[in-house]
Parts: C-alpha cells; structure tokens; sequence
C-alpha cells in the first residue's frame, strides 16, 4: 500500500509539473485551445455519448439558459447544470477530471465539509466516492445555493446544504456576489454588502455531532487566509485529517507555513489545489 501510494504521489507531482511548464512557456491562448480540446477529450471518454453533448454545449453556451441535467458514469445521481456559466467548467474539473482525487482518502471517511460548494458538484462527487459518509456543503450565494441544493437533494439526510460563510466565529460577514461572468462567486467585502450568516468549523462539527473532519474542502475566495490567522484555528485542525483548498492569495506560502508549523500535516500540491494530510 504505501509503495503503491508513494507512486502514485510521484505521477501526480510529475503530471503536475509537465503542467505547470506547458503553462508557462507556451503563449496563452496556444495553451488554452489545447487544454480545451483535452477537456473535450476527457469528457467524451468518460461520458455517454448522450450526456457528453448536453455538456458540451452548456459549456460551449454564449449566453444563460435553462438548466440541464447530466448523468456521470462515477455520481450516483446527475447534476443540473446552468448553461452560459462556469458550472460546466467546475464541473469538468471536480466530476470528470476528479481533481480531488489526488492523495484523497482511500477510506474510512465519515464526515466532510465541503465550505464553497458552489452547486454541489464537489459534494456530490464526495457523497458518490464514499458511500458511508455525510457532507455539510456552504454556499452563501443564493443563485448557487439554489442550485446546490438541487444537486444534493437526492442523496438525503446525508447531505447537509447551508447558506452560509465559513469563518473563525459565528456571526454575521458582508459578501458581494458577482452576478456576471462568474455566475455569483462570493467575496468579502469590508466596505458594505450583503450580510450573511456565518459559521465557525466548530458549529459545523457540532451540526454533524462529529469528533473530526476527515475531509475539509475550502474554496472560500479569500477566506481562508483570516480562517487560518485566527488563533483558535488550532483547535479545529486538530481534529481534521485531510484539508484540501485553493488559497487565493498573490503568495500562498504564508498559509501553507502556518498549517505546516503544527508538524501534524504532509504537504503535498496538485494543480492549484494545496493538499494537507494528517493521519489518526
């Protein structure tokens, strides 16, 4: 097992950086053509033929539409998907290319915490990968939060949907949510906005009456900096065992010090994805 783990953490590390140069060294919209036709690529291998057209075209949508369901040979039940957004680009990212897969558990997970559920793609992606596990999903946007408790509904009592922001303490944070390209992602915004509930990693573990976090999956633009600033953010990650995120910040070392400092974590990056292990 761990020399099957420890090449498959060198593949990843070598896909990784192949990536990373193509990036790089190839002009932008060179690079942008080839990784569209990967993507198309990947999708036609991995979906049926009928379900791989109904995502092509949300994703190659010029403008919004009606929502449309997709059936993934690996969820156990499909998605609604908004044409003319970013839903399919997430989606393709999170369900087909399972970029959450890398250095993923491989079992015994009970309790996830998905805080930037978005529509639910990454959740259901989880509930369907382990079976015998519940997920409290956050989305503070009320269009994406529509959706993602759309996406999760059929998976029952094992999904918790929220609306709501994570954050060191419960109370109340002023978002913004941008209603145009980026079909409302969440931002903080200190000079005014919406309020919006939010809700420490305590609260959340208390809502699931769990001991740990097996796997806690942020995308909660910006957030996680004062997340992990905040003092009693040791408490917490004492008790999480993988903690996966993409940190959106100009230099994301700071971050990643200040989890390693605790000597409990294994840090390990797959795309722009910062992966934290800590095993019980």
């Amino acid at each position: 097992m761990f020399v099957s783990e420890v090449l498959a953490g060198m593949r990843l590390k070598l896909a990784d950086l192949c990536l990373r140069g193509a990036r790089r060294f190839t002009p932008r919209p060179l690079f942008d053509t080839c990784a569209g036709v990967y993507n198309r690529s990947i999708c036609r291998l991995k979906l049926d033929p009928a379900e791989y057209r109904k995502l092509i075209k949300a994703w190659s949508a010029r403008g919004p539409g009606e929502p449309v369901e997709v059936s993934f040979r690996n969820l156990r039940f499909p998605l609604w998907i908004r044409p003319g957004t970013p839903d399919a680009t997430e989606v393709i990212h999170s369900v087909v290319r399972e970029a959450y897969k890398a250095y993923a558990p491989r079992a015994d997970v009970r309790v996830i915490v998905d805080a930037g559920a978005y529509i639910g793609d990454t959740t259901a992606w989880y509930l369907s990968r382990y079976p015998l596990a519940r997920v409290v999903a956050l989305e503070p946007n009320p269009a994406n939060f529509e959706m993602l408790v759309r996406n999760v509904r059929p998976y029952g009592n094992r999904a918790i949907a929220l609306p709501n922001a994570l954050w060191p303490t419960d109370g109340t944070v002023e978002m913004t949510f941008d209603v145009g390209e980026t079909a409302g992602r969440a931002a903080l915004n200190r000079d005014g906005g919406v309020p919006v509930t939010a809700v420490s990693p305590w609260t959340l573990m208390r809502s699931l009456n769990a001991k740990r976090i097996d796997i806690f999956k942020m995308d909660i633009e910006g957030a996680e900096l004062i997340l992990f600033e905040d003092a009693r953010s040791e408490e917490w990650l004492a008790c999480t065992r993988h903690l996966v995120m993409e940190i959106h910040a100009p230099d994301p070392l700071p971050a990643v010090r200040r989890l390693l400092s605790s000597g409990r974590f294994r840090y390990s990056r797959y795309k722009e994805l910062h992966v934290f292990r800590a095993e019980f």
